[in-house]
């Protein structure tokens, strides 16, 4: 069965593992939802850096979603059944390759409250990651939860990591994107390549 995905360009997530294989750390996705992101991010981790763990942060359960700035949050599909296929889906596309993935069923706020000093991953030893490689942003579409995302993880994150932001063409409905990338190009950020969908950066 095909893994799912609501978006576009996934050519970015590709692009974004490969420039920052070099870091050894995670890559991470915020906002699994059906699974095809981060599938194209573990195939790029087998491709280009064999042995990495990618971290899929999504709390599921048809919790309050924010849609859009100024906007009462709302109840989507994104129920814990989906997770559950998103999980079988995931485990089964990575079975036996060098890639490992862990999933935490939480959100990003709770994560970053959780997880603030250091991240473990058990793959025969006990590892503490304390920084990321590469992180995709497909979680809450406003401008705050953005910032907030981007905010944790650019102090977490080294000279050469990658981020990509999902949705940047839809101002109109999601958040504005350019409050994002204003605040990249200030704190060291380059703009690598823009799409209809998506956005890569890379830190300098």
């Amino acid at each position: 069965m095909a893994i799912l995905g609501d978006s576009g360009e996934y050519e970015f997530l590709t692009e974004a593992v490969r420039l920052s294989a070099h870091i050894d750390a995670p890559t991470v996705e915020i906002g699994v939802r059906s699974g095809l992101g981060s599938a194209t991010m573990m195939d790029a981790i087998v491709e280009y850096c064999p042995g990495k763990t990618h971290i899929g942060i999504d709390p599921y359960g048809s919790i309050l979603y924010a849609m859009k700035e100024n906007i009462e949050p709302c109840r989507l599909d994104y129920t814990n059944d989906m997770c559950k296929q998103c999980m079988v889906d995931l485990f089964t596309h990575i079975i036996g390759k060098p890639v490992e993935f862990v999933h935490f069923k939480m959100t990003d706020i709770e994560y970053f409250e959780r997880f603030s000093d250091d991240t473990p991953i058990y793959c025969t030893n006990e590892y503490y990651y304390k920084i990321y490689s590469c992180v995709h942003f497909d979680g809450p579409h406003t401008a705050d939860a953005a910032l907030s995302e981007v905010h944790f993880f650019h102090y977490r994150t080294p000279s050469g990591a990658t981020f990509v932001f999902d949705d940047i063409g839809v101002d109109d409905f999601f958040y504005t994107h350019s409050i994002v990338h204003d605040w990249l190009l200030n704190h060291g950020w380059e703009c690598l390549k823009t799409g209809v969908k998506k956005a890569l950066y890379q830190k300098k």
